[in-house]
C-alpha cells in the first residue's frame, strides 16, 4: 500500500448508534443510544479497491455506521461510558478502517448520548456514587459472577418512602387483575390476592416481596 499525501474525511452518524451499557457492573444492562462525529486523516488506502478519493470517501461515509457499531460492540464488553469512549473508539475505528485497506488516524471530536439515554446514565451515575452497587462489580475475584435480570428490591420501609436504590423501581398503583388502587407499600391486593408487580426503571421485572 502506497502512501499518498494525507485526505481527511469528515463523518458523522446520521442516526443515534445504539449501545449495551452495564457500566462495569452485573446490575445494570441498557440499551444507550449516542451520535458521533469527526475527522478520518488518511495516510494511506488499497488504490485497487478505491481508485480514487472520492471512492475512498463514499466506502468510508456508507460504512461508518457499521464500523462504529461494531466498535461499541467491543467497548461495551466493559463499560462504554465508563472510560473515555472517545479515544477508545478512534483506537478501534483505526484499526477496522485498516482491515478493509485504508490507514488512517481517526480523530472523534464528539461522543454524545442523546437526551432520554443521558437521563438513564446519570442515573445509573448517581447509583454507584453512592456506592449501593459496590459488592455487584464484575471485576471482584472473590465471588462466582452471577448476571440475574435485576435484583430484588429491598423491604419498603413503613412510611412507604422510596430513597436510594428504591428510587429506581416502579410499582403499579392499581391491581392488573382486578383493579383496585394500591397503597403505596402494599406487597398484594387488598381486594383479590394478585401479587403486586415491581420493576426497575429499565423495564426488569424484580423479585417480589413476600411479606405481605
Amino acid at each position: 500500500m502506497a502512501e499518498q499525501q494525507e485526505i481527511v474525511i469528515r463523518y458523522g452518524t446520521p442516526k443515534p448508534v445504539i449501545f449495551r451499557e452495564t457500566m462495569g457492573t452485573n446490575i445494570f444492562d441498557v440499551d444507550l443510544a449516542a451520535r458521533s462525529f469527526g475527522n478520518i486523516h488518511v495516510s494511506g488506502y488499497d488504490t485497487e479497491k478505491y481508485p480514487d478519493e472520492e471512492a475512498l470517501g463514499q466506502a468510508v461515509r456508507t460504512g461508518i455506521m457499521d464500523m462504529i457499531e461494531k466498535c461499541l460492540g467491543v467497548m461495551s464488553e466493559k463499560s462504554v461510558m465508563r472510560s473515555d469512549p472517545q479515544r477508545r473508539l478512534a483506537d478501534l475505528l483505526g484499526k477496522e478502517l485498516s482491515e478493509i485497506g485504508i490507514e488512517a488516524k481517526v480523530e472523534v471530536l464528539s461522543f454524545v448520548l442523546d437526551e432520554d439515554s443521558e437521563q438513564i446514565f446519570q442515573k445509573m451515575k448517581e447509583e454507584l456514587k453512592k456506592g449501593l452497587l459496590e459488592d455487584l462489580a464484575v471485576d471482584r475475584t472473590d465471588r462466582p459472577y452471577i448476571k440475574p435480570d435485576c435484583v430484588p428490591p429491598p423491604p419498603i420501609p413503613a412510611d412507604g418512602s422510596l430513597g436510594g436504590f428504591m428510587s429506581m423501581v416502579k410499582r403499579d398503583k392499581f391491581c392488573r387483575k382486578c383493579g383496585n388502587q394500591l397503597g403505596s407499600t402494599d406487597n398484594y391486593c387488598r381486594e383479590c390476592g394478585a401479587q403486586v408487580v415491581v420493576s426497575c426503571i429499565f423495564g426488569n421485572p424484580l423479585a417480589p416481596n413476600t411479606d405481605k
